[in-house]
């Protein structure tokens, strides 16, 4: 099966999604605002706030020797921000600087990237702000802390909401069930079943307190009074009136709007510029919006147009000019103008990407182009998008990448294979790891107990099964040329990540 996860030990999926957790479970405490900060469980997204893994990284242009010192020391090096790199070693956090050197020791039990000069950091369950000298600018006193906004950052303590300032006192107390993060110098606050906006003082900002409300985008607001939803702007008037059931915040200047059960769109001049006659709307992707009526789904156009009629069962956004869309059961595809494309027989399909789609017919994969022709036939146990002009498959239970003409470029003769990053992918055959490039080629034979990819170093270091408990690495660069060796033991394996 082709990977898209980074597998390690399940302590440091712990760890990593630890800090999501406990957001969530702040959040939670003031009931109903749980969507005004996105936090989720899903390992992807908890490896995706460690960075991103494409990312060009300064440590890439330092010499061999001293990237490979990198590698040696450190289980992970991470993202870059400010001039600083996060690395992990033994179950702690530091950083090193673009030269790689170690600026701030690995003590932390967590650390983000650093920001407007300060980065948050966690230690031993307790949160707080570091400059990148490593002095606490927020004491690290906190059950939890947010990023700071407008050069505040809301904090967390004993189940209460507060705010600070980067010289770490406290501008509102941890008195309040929530606070929000400022965005033009207001921030939305709840206590005791009311919600109301303070400003950089911490004084009210407005006369008037809410139902419920939410942070500040774009310069407006969504508020609740007597059970009707509307907008305010920064000096608290009301721009949409409070007579919706239900409202979104706005997406390309419009914001979806229920009344009287029905959906439709506002603009910030609290025109209804699309009647609100729909059982539901989603955003705005484009220039499109799926909308549904009598349980059929279709699109319309941001005047309200009809552009592809409600009669289909489940219809997906745009991709490259075509929408996925469901009838009786089968898939196909339609274009902007509603014309069908793709026949509808298909029991699955995936988005078009460079010009091609994932088809499923009974069992089997293939893919389709625009005119709707099957160009790659289903023959395949499972199949991905295309990406770079190659994409991966499974044949038999044995993975490998074709291109558009559907030739193997890499043979399916693989148990695993990963996804590509920076022109390389885990390949593992036989029991053994290795690694393959785009072209077929092997990179680091498929020999070894594991295989990590240092992204940030532009390194791969492979390991060996020793005697007792130590494992011998190799370490090789992108091109596949031995770089030289080491030695680790197995409890040193803390960060067990295949991207890093």
């Amino acid at each position: 099966m082709v990977v898209k996860h980074v597998a390690m030990k399940k302590h440091n999926i712990h760890l990593l999604i630890s800090t999501l957790f406990c957001t969530l479970a702040a959040v939670c405490s003031c009931g109903s605002h749980c969507s005004t900060y996105e936090f989720t469980n899903d390992y992807e997204h908890a490896i995706a706030q460690m960075g991103d893994m494409c990312e060009v990284s300064p440590l890439r242009a330092l010499p061999v020797e001293k990237r490979l010192e990198l590698a040696r020391r450190y289980s992970s090096v991470l993202d870059c921000s400010e001039g600083f790199s996060r690395v992990y070693s033994n179950y702690k956090f530091g950083f090193v600087d673009n030269d790689g050197n170690e600026v701030i020791p690995c003590i932390y039990d967590y650390v983000d990237n650093f920001s407007c000069g300060v980065a948050r950091v966690k230690n031993n369950g307790c949160w707080g702000f570091i400059d990148n000298c490593a002095n606490e600018v927020v004491s690290l006193s906190y059950d939890y802390v947010l990023p700071f906004s407008d050069g505040l950052a809301p904090v967390y303590n004993e189940e209460k909401w507060g705010v600070v300032d980067k010289c770490g006192k406290e501008l509102l107390p941890c008195v309040n069930d929530f606070v929000g993060a400022f965005s033009n110098g207001l921030a939305v606050v709840r206590t005791e079943g009311r919600w109301w906006y303070v400003d950089k003082t911490g004084k009210d900002a407005f006369s008037c307190s809410y139902d419920n409300a939410y942070d500040f985008k774009d310069g407006l607001a969504r508020v609740q009074l007597n059970g009707k939803w509307g907008f305010i702007d920064n000096s608290g008037k009301l721009v949409v009136p409070c007579v919706y059931d239900a409202i979104s915040d706005f997406s390309d200047g419009l914001a979806r709007a229920k009344i009287n059960g029905k959906w439709g769109f506002v603009n910030k001049t609290c025109k209804e510029v699309i009647p609100c006659v729909y059982d539901y709307a989603m955003e705005f992707v484009g220039d499109f919006a799926r909308v549904c009526l009598k349980g059929k789904w279709g699109f319309v156009d941001k005047c309200g147009k009809v552009i592809v009629p409600m009669k289909y069962d489940d219809v997906y956004d745009f991709v490259e000019g075509f929408a996925r869309v469901k009838v009786d059961g089968k898939w196909g595809f339609v274009d902007s103008t509603g014309t069908e494309i793709v026949p509808f027989k298909y029991s699955s399909v995936n988005d078009f990407s460079e010009g091609f789609a994932c088809v499923k017919y009974f069992d089997d994969w293939g893919y389709v182009d625009k005119t709707g022709n099957e160009v790659i036939p289903c023959i395949y146990r499972a199949a991905w998008s295309f990406k770079d002009g190659i994409a991966a498959v499974d044949y038999k239970d044995k993975n490998g990448y074709i291109d558009k003409e559907g030739k193997e470029v890499i043979p399916c003769s693989y148990s695993t294979l990963y996804n590509f990053t920076s022109g390389i992918a885990h390949a593992k055959q036989d029991g053994k790891w290795g690694i393959v490039g785009k072209a077929g080629n092997v990179v680091v034979e498929t020999k070894y107990f594991h295989v990590r990819i240092y992204l940030r170093l532009g390194i791969v270091s492979a390991a060996l099964k020793s005697d007792g408990d130590s494992y011998i690495l190799h370490y090789y660069d992108f091109d596949g040329n031995y770089l030289g060796d080491g030695e680790i033991k197995d409890t040193a394996f803390d960060f067990l990540e295949c991207y890093v």
